[in-house]
């Protein structure tokens, strides 16, 4: 690996996350629907996390282009999708953060039917799952690169999508709780009555904010913590399934050919054991910390369990960030 990968790296992991987000958010939506909770309480508690998706995913796409060398050079990716794998991920990439954008719009309005915005999430999951495919698929059709044609490329991919899509997405509901208790309990003067704003764009906008930034009531908290509940269990288990799988996966390249056995050496030393020991911290953290504190912790008191759930993100990003850099350092073709 070398820096020419950063960019790869950063996009890879930054755009999984976002999709990952995305995904969680829409089943936090169905299974809070099946539990038969009011749709102002789900909206007002996943509103928050979902503007926070669109400028990480810009964010990705941007540092993407500095792969090509020259940010311009990117429209010439454009040109094959019906053969390459690669155009298909930007188009699929483009087309996710696009219909994100405006799926937060029609939420930040209120503008069209709840039924429309439905079909139009649920659209935009599917590009986002269309997107984790073509970004496995151009690794894995590498078929004289014996560390990326491999199982593990698609199943470590999943993996990131849902470690960092769950945190994230609980990291958010948290902050966001933090910043509302804040405003909450300031004190009166720092409550003063903001002066009216002219125009309709900016009265929207500050009720918007305010509304935002109202209190969390007890249904909200408590949605809240069973979301980030069920992110903790679910980044624990597939945290624990990576750590199962990187054994497998070196094992395979291990009793392969001649080529596969020099990619193996790459998963050895002490990146490697960084990786692991990064992979077991999250799952400790996640089901002996985070999970137990989503039991008790009460709403009045957000500050504990977030910033734990911060220090967990960032110490798991870091980890995805090791893992995808080994992914890019396996890179050893067969005949060259």
């Amino acid at each position: 690996m070398n820096t020419h990968d950063v960019p790869m790296i950063l996009f890879t992991v930054v755009t999984q996350m976002c999709v990952g987000a995305f995904l969680v958010l829409g089943t936090a939506h169905v299974g809070a629907a099946i539990r038969g909770r009011e749709n102002s309480v789900v909206e007002r508690t996943s509103r928050p996390v979902l503007y926070a998706i669109g400028p990480a995913m810009v964010f990705g796409l941007f540092v993407s282009m500095f792969h090509m060398g020259y940010p311009a050079h990117t429209l010439n990716v454009l040109r094959h999708p019906q053969t390459s794998w690669l155009s298909r991920e930007i188009m699929f990439g483009s087309g996710f953060a696009l219909l994100g954008f405006v799926f937060a719009m029609l939420s930040w309005f209120k503008r069209p039917a709840f039924a429309i915005q439905r079909v139009l999430a649920v659209v935009t999951a599917i590009v986002g799952i269309g997107l984790l495919v073509c970004e496995s698929m151009i690794y894995y059709s590498l078929v004289t690169v014996p560390a990326w044609h491999s199982w593990w490329v698609p199943f470590s991919f999943t993996a990131t999508t849902i470690i960092l899509g769950t945190l994230s997405v609980a990291c958010a509901l948290m902050i966001t709780a933090m910043v509302r208790h804040r405003h909450e309990t300031a004190v009166p003067s720092a409550r003063e009555k903001h002066p009216k704003t002219t125009g309709w764009w900016s009265r929207h906008v500050t009720e918007e904010i305010r509304a935002i930034n109202a209190p969390t009531d007890d249904q909200e908290w408590d949605l809240s913590l069973t979301v980030t509940k069920w992110c903790s269990i679910g980044a624990a288990v597939v945290s624990v399934a990576l750590m199962v799988g990187y054994p497998l996966y070196t094992s395979q390249l291990a009793s392969g050919g001649p080529v596969a056995h020099q990619a193996s050496n790459t998963f050895s030393g002490g990146i490697y054991a960084t990786r692991l020991i990064l992979l077991g911290a999250i799952a400790l953290m996640l089901g002996s910390f985070v999970y137990r504190g989503a039991l008790h912790t009460p709403r009045e008191h957000p500050h504990s369990l977030g910033w734990l759930l911060i220090t967990t993100l960032i110490i798991t990003f870091a980890g995805e960030i090791v893992g995808r850099a080994l992914h890019y350092w396996s890179l050893v073709r067969i005949g060259i």
